[in-house]
């Protein structure tokens, strides 16, 4: 009746094989990693930030302990740049998700075998102009600082030349 239908393929486990693992499972499927890392980043980087942002606003001893430095070295501004971008990253690679996904299925059906590599290049395309991004705004931020425009906590401030200069009537409004 069947004549040149193999029997064995119809069961997705041959019979003398072992059954695939949870992780060989997923690599079948390869929208899979995509979704859980356009959901795990944003989400791990979304935990960095409430950490960072319940110490920055308590005792300051934890993980924004290092903000409060007099002086800004390499370390201090690799770390004030790392701050940047996992905010940056929290907050625009949810924001891409649909152009990555509809992307992805649009790569997929033209070059089925270049199609993955071509949806993670523009992931890491945006990524990377968020994080050049990051780099435009850390050097902002201390160039800020240095001419006492904003405080390390990124409040406003007027510099003690210019409230020595007015009334303080006239400077508040």
């Amino acid at each position: 009746m069947f004549s040149g239908i193999d029997p064995s393929m119809a069961d997705p486990v041959a019979r003398d094989e072992h059954p695939l693992t949870i992780l060989e499972s997923a690599l079948r499927y390869d929208r899979i990693p995509v979704v859980v890392l356009l959901v795990l980043v944003p989400l791990i980087s979304w935990i960095w930030i409430v950490v960072m942002a319940r110490d920055m606003y308590g005792p300051m001893t934890g993980a924004s302990a290092w903000m409060m430095t007099a002086v800004w070295d390499v370390p201090h501004l690799l770390l004030l740049w790392a701050m940047c971008a996992v905010m940056m990253t929290g907050m625009m690679l949810p924001s891409a998700s649909p152009v990555l996904l509809i992307y992805g299925v649009i790569a997929r059906r033209s070059a089925q075998a270049t199609g993955a590599r071509q949806l993670y290049a523009l992931a890491a395309g945006y990524l990377m102009v968020w994080l050049v991004f990051s780099l435009g705004a850390t050097a902002l931020q201390r160039l800020l600082a240095a001419f006492l425009l904003v405080s390390p906590m990124m409040e406003a401030r007027v510099p003690s030349s210019v409230r020595r200069s007015c009334s303080s009537q006239a400077c508040i409004s």
